[in-house]
């Protein structure tokens, strides 16, 4: 678990972190620093610093 310097932060990314460890998502670091997360489902996310950009 990591710890961010804004709490919601922490809480959003832990709950990223378990969908991930329970094999509903994946991630991968894009080029420009953001974090790419895709759902099994389909779903793409891009997470930047302060926002969640769903992507498709």
């Amino acid at each position: 678990m990591r710890d961010y310097d804004d709490p919601d932060k922490t809480l959003v990314m832990n709950w990223i972190g378990g969908l991930i460890r329970n094999g509903h998502a994946e991630w991968g670091m894009l080029g420009n620093g953001d974090i790419e997360l895709r759902f099994l489902s389909g779903e793409v996310f891009h997470l930047r610093e302060t926002t969640i950009l769903r992507v498709s």
